[in-house]
Formats: structure tokens, sequence, C-alpha cells
């Protein structure tokens, strides 16, 4: 599980979690401001304002039967085709937990153990719908998540009761958590100093394992501030990401120690990752230059080490790539060289990238999806004459990018994903001319046209989609 934020989110300062895709197979995933996941082939997906939805047969829907309204739900985890639980908070700060049995049609609330003040539950990871692990943050007497530093929480799930477990002392909030079986789970997060507090102290990160009885604290290397998101593939193999003193880190786990992968010097922010296999990545982003301002920056990944490659000038930030080969790829962003920037794609051959030219009038591209060589996708935004954006797609056949028509009513389109030429689905938002509440926008593409797809109501933005099959 890594972040992944739009560029909008990055500008605002907001993020979109991502979250770990579970033992289940999905159709579409989609993340963002009101939708932060989605579950199972007939995909669940779960809203902070306290609403589960469902998609089967291309459409989305809201699902009847929900629990009382929650304060936000942040994760899911789906075991099998049929059950999930979700966790968050509820509407007064108290943890809330969710289970379905049926494939997302019912939703009820999960018995949990009695909490302390202001409380709530950050993600979760289950081996079956008998064997959860959820990890999140409590309170310290001292003033809680409002005045005093975090502290930890683990609960475990058996299928009928919650039960919180020991965590070593002096662990903060905890934000992640990952388990490929009941004996072997990982989970990060972050610790505060016992002087400041969440508002003055020194955070640092922090990485517990579980072995089925109790949760150890690993040793981390030195200057992580922060873990955020991690993913586990067995229990020797996991990728965790969060901050450093050198910005952006990228931890790995062998089952014995925790090591950093080393990112070239200077790279600000990872944007965008596109792997090929597990010796062949592109990762997109931006850094800082010897004058102290940002470009964009690409780094390449073999199996074992980044390499910074080198990136055609005058471009501010890449925020998407996608690769069909590792001889093919395509990435886009923003030059950012005024309030109305000229977007940018690149080509990348297997051996140099360059500057692809776009159809006038494109502002930003925030994503990019390529199904082959000859055939990709692109989404962004441009900017009207009334300084208001507009949805933007890019269809690109190998040589040439080609701007195609949108239904109106789409301000901007943040995230693509095509399995096909003939087939892929992008997202974003609306924003309302007359200041009302935005509202997201899912849009399908069949080889020829776009066409706006209905979406539950309440859901304000989406930001990032990723389909598997049609």
């Amino acid at each position: 599980m890594y972040l992944k934020y739009s560029a909008r989110r990055l500008m605002e300062g907001a993020w979109a979690r991502l979250e770990p895709s579970g033992a289940v197979q999905r159709t579409c995933r989609i993340v963002g401001s009101m939708a932060v996941l989605v579950g199972v082939a007939a995909a669940i997906v779960v809203v902070p304002g306290g609403v589960a939805s469902a998609s089967s047969s291309g459409s989305w829907t809201t699902q009847a039967s929900y629990p009382a309204p929650a304060g936000g739900l942040r994760s899911v985890s789906c075991p099998g085709t049929a059950g999930c639980l979700a966790v968050g908070s509820n509407s007064i700060g108290g943890a809330a937990a969710y289970s379905t049995t049926d494939g997302g049609s019912a939703w009820e609330t999960v018995a949990a153990p009695l909490p302390p003040a202001e409380y709530n539950l950050a993600a979760i990871s289950c081996i079956s719908m008998s064997s959860c692990q959820a990890v999140g943050e409590g309170s310290m007497s001292t003033g809680g998540t409002t005045g005093g530093a975090p502290t930890g929480v683990a609960l475990f799930y058996n299928g009928t009761a919650w039960t919180q477990e020991t965590l070593p002392s002096g662990v903060g909030g905890l934000s992640g958590v990952s388990c490929v079986s009941a004996t072997s789970c990982q989970a990060v997060g972050g610790a505060f100093t016992s002087t400041g507090g969440a508002t003055g102290g020194t955070l640092s990160g922090v990485a517990l394992s579980f072995n089925g009885t109790a949760w150890t604290q690993e040793t981390l290397p030195s200057g992580i501030s922060d873990l955020t998101s991690i993913s586990c593939v067995s229990a020797t193999s996991c990728q965790a990401g969060g901050f450093g003193s050198s910005g952006h880190d990228v931890l790995s786990w062998n089952g014995t120690s925790w090591a950093t992968e080393s990112l070239p010097a200077g790279i600000l922010d990872v944007t965008g990752i596109s792997c090929v296999s597990a010796t062949s990545c592109q990762a997109v982003g931006g850094a800082f230059t010897s004058s102290g301002s940002s470009s964009a920056a690409i780094v390449y990944f073999n199996g074992t080490a980044w390499k910074a490659e080198t990136t055609p000038s005058g471009i501010g930030m890449l925020f998407g790539v996608s690769c069909a080969s590792a001889t093919s790829c395509e990435a886009v962003g923003s030059r950012f060289t005024t309030n109305n920037s000229p977007g940018v794609a690149l080509s990348f051959d297997g051996t140099a990238w360059k500057a692809d030219t776009l159809p006038s009038g494109v502002s930003t591209l925030f994503g990019v999806s390529c199904a082959s060589a000859t055939s990709c996708q692109a989404v962004g935004e441009a900017f009207t004459a009334t300084s208001t954006t507009t949805g933007v797609a890019l269809s690109f056949n190998g040589t040439a990018w080609t701007q195609e028509t949108l239904p109106s009513g789409v301000s901007t389109l943040f995230g693509v994903s095509c399995v096909s030429a003939t087939s892929c689905q992008a997202v974003g938002i609306n924003l309302s001319s007359t200041g009302g509440a935005p509202t997201g926008v899912a849009l399908s593409y069949n080889g020829t046209a776009w066409t706006q797809e209905t979406l539950p109501s309440g859901i304000s933005d989406l930001t990032s989609i990723s389909c598997v099959s049609a």
C-alpha cells in the first residue's frame, strides 16, 4: 500500500489513500475525497460520509442497508469474494467498524471494545473474516490527539469480538497494517517525543511486527520521521512508504530488518510509478534544483537500485507514468511556468525520454494509462477564458496525441485506467460555476467516445482509478 495523491491534492496539502488490494479479485479501485476504497469484484466503495456502494455490470449503486453514518471510514479489507470489514471513526470520535458478508448489499456494525477517548482506526488487514488486525490511534491522559501525543492502538478481530492488543511503549499513531498470515503482520506509523506533544514534539517512524502472539518494535534506519503505508507480499518481503530527513522515503523488509531504498539525491516527491516487472520500474515526480526551485524528475529501478534519468528541460512537475513495456512508457505533467502552464507528455523508448507535441490549450495532465505502445489515454484539465477549468482527455497512437471530446460538466480529470484500446475508465471532479458543492465524475471509453457514468449521490471528488478488466 502506498499513498497516492493527485496534483490538486498535492497543491492543497490533502492526501488520498490507496488501500491494499487484499486477497480478492477486483474490477476497479477508486480513491478520492469521498470514495476512499473499492473492494471485491462487485466492488465495495467506502465513503467517509457513511455510505457503502458496490459496482457490478458497469454501474455504481448505493447500498440501501447501512448502519448509522460514520465520521469517516479509512480502510477496508476483503479476504473473500463476499466478506469485508471496514474501519474508521464515528461521528463523535470513537472507533467504528462495519462488516458485510454478501458482497456489500448489506452492512452491519461490528461490536468493538470500549476505546479510550478520541480514538479512531486507520487501517485493517484480514486473512479471513475471523482473523483481522486493525490499527489506529488512541489518546493520552495529557490531552489526546488534540493536546498531547496520540498513542498507537492495535485490535484483533476473531469473527465475533474485538480484543485490544498490547503494543510496545512509546508507539504513537499507527496508519498502516499488512498481514500475510495469522502469524505474520507488519504495522507502521509514528511516535512523538514526550515534550511538545502532537504540535511541538519530534516525530519518529515506527515499525512493528506480529508473530501471532505479540507485537514487537523493529529497528528502523536513522532519519525516518514517519511511516504512512505498508504492503507485504510475504513474511520476508514488505515495502513501506513515508517521510524522512531526505524527503519521501521507501523502506524494504526482508523478514529480519528494515532498510532504506536509496533514491537519487534531491527527489522532492514521487507522484507516479509504473512497473512492468520486478526489475523494471519508472517513477516520476519532482526534485530540487541547485537553485532551490523544483523541476520534474524521473527515476528508474532495475530491481536493485534507483537511478535518476535525464528529463527534458522546462518541465515543472510530472504526475503520472504508464509503461506498456520496458521500452515503451509515457509520462505526463505540466511545465508550471505560468498560471495557465502548458501540459507535458514525455515518451520513453528504452533509452531516453523526449517531449511530445500536445494539442494547444492543455494546461496540466494528471494521469496516463497505456494499454499498449500504440494505445494510451491521458487526462487532465485546461483553463478556459473565464479562468475556470474544463476536463481534457487525449489519445496517443504511438506517434501523436489527439484531443478527444468529453461530455459537458467535467472540470478536471485526475485518473485514468485502460485495460485495452477499447476499454478505459476515467475519474475526476466537476466544480459548480455557481459556487455549489463539487461532484465526482466517472467516464467510460469504448475506443470511440467518452460517456459519463452515473455515480451515487454524495461523491464530491474522485482522484484515482485502477482496472484489471473491463
